[in-house]
C-alpha cells in the first residue's frame, strides 16, 4: 500500500474509499440493529404472535416505553431494509 498525498488522489479513488468506509459503516450499523432486536426479544414476540405482529404487537409484547416507539420503528425498518425481517401492508 503506498501513501499519497489528498492532492495527488483522483477523484475516483476518493468515491471508491468513500464507498468501502460507508460499508462498512453500514454493516456495524446493521449488526448493532440486529443485536438491540435480540435483546429486545423481537424475534420471539413476533413468534408468540404467529410469526405476523404489527409495530403495536411488538411495542406492547416487548415493553417498549412510548415514546420509544418510534425508535423501535427505526430499528425494524433498518432490518427489513436490510432483508432480515419482511413486511406486509394490510388494509
Amino acid at each position: 500500500m503506498t501513501l499519497k498525498l489528498l492532492a495527488e488522489v483522483s477523484q475516483q479513488e476518493l468515491l471508491v474509499c468513500l464507498a468501502e468506509l460507508h460499508n462498512h459503516f453500514l454493516g456495524y450499523v446493521k449488526s448493532m440493529s440486529l443485536k438491540c432486536a435480540v435483546d429486545l426479544g423481537i424475534p420471539e414476540a413476533i413468534h408468540r404472535r404467529g410469526g405476523t405482529a404489527t409495530l403495536a404487537d411488538i411495542a406492547t409484547d416487548t415493553k417498549v416505553h412510548p415514546a420509544k416507539v418510534a425508535d423501535l420503528q427505526r430499528v425494524l425498518e433498518l432490518l427489513t431494509a436490510s432483508g432480515i425481517w419482511k413486511t406486509s401492508c394490510t388494509g
